[in-house]
């Protein structure tokens, strides 16, 4: 009979390093996968070749001069300006409103006199190039 005490055996740590890893990976890939913008889509509709405009049809031009700055049926209005000077148009009765866009015209300065457009209610609107 052996009367000499056990040896103890060293006490093994459980490391949280690896559970560690595998939920900052779970945060990145939700992160990625989610979208936090809110999207939004503007109804567009393109011309139809041999579309017709009558006489009783009234249409104005909007130009970007810059950034901040647009012409209007021949008038010049900055961009806080342009919801005041759109409403007007359509209080004339203007049923169409074309945008000429340029090269350097930024798209999200585009995208916001398309979102202005929308709001006004003017019932038609589409692009142009130079």
């Amino acid at each position: 009979m052996d009367l000499t005490p056990p040896r103890s055996q060293p006490k093994k740590l459980i490391t949280l390093t690896p559970l560690i890893d595998v939920v900052f990976i779970l945060l990145l890939f939700f992160m990625l996968s989610s979208s936090f913008v809110t999207w939004r889509s503007l109804e567009f509709a393109t011309a139809s070749p041999g579309g017709q405009v009558t006489s009783e049809t009234k249409s104005v031009l909007l130009r970007a001069i810059g950034t901040d700055e647009f012409a209007l049926a021949g008038s010049r209005y900055s961009r806080a300006e342009l919801p005041d000077a759109l409403q007007t148009v359509k209080a004339k009765g203007v049923d169409n409103v074309l945008v000429e866009v340029s090269e350097d015209l930024e798209l999200q300065v585009l995208v916001d006199v398309l979102d202005l457009l929308a709001d006004s209610e003017i019932p038609n609107f589409g692009l142009s190039t130079q």
